[in-house]
């Protein structure tokens, strides 16, 4: 679902429990999501005319984050953006 107040989140379509929120509150709305074809990500048309692309996949992501992060994320950091309690160890 996207909200007017800027909220991304994956609900389970089976038994309407949260999975996972993308993005919290703001000022901008969302104005429409809809999902890639093949699953893998999430598109959201934000009321500032910006999109936003959500890869789904934590394994991707986190891959995708290796190529990119110069640094260690602390277990803030993964418990925000990876939802994990602490991060992987490499």
């Amino acid at each position: 679902t996207g909200a007017i107040d800027s909220a991304i989140i994956l609900w389970d379509a089976h038994t309407g429990a949260k999975l996972l929120t993308l993005m919290e509150g703001g000022d901008e709305g969302i104005n429409h999501v809809d999902f890639h074809p093949d699953g893998t990500r999430l598109i959201a048309a934000v009321g500032d005319g910006t999109l936003r692309e959500f890869i789904l996949p934590l394994a991707e992501l986190v891959e995708l984050a290796h190529t990119r992060v110069t640094r260690t994320l602390t277990d803030e950091e993964c418990r925000q953006y990876l939802h994990v309690d602490a991060c992987p160890q490499s």
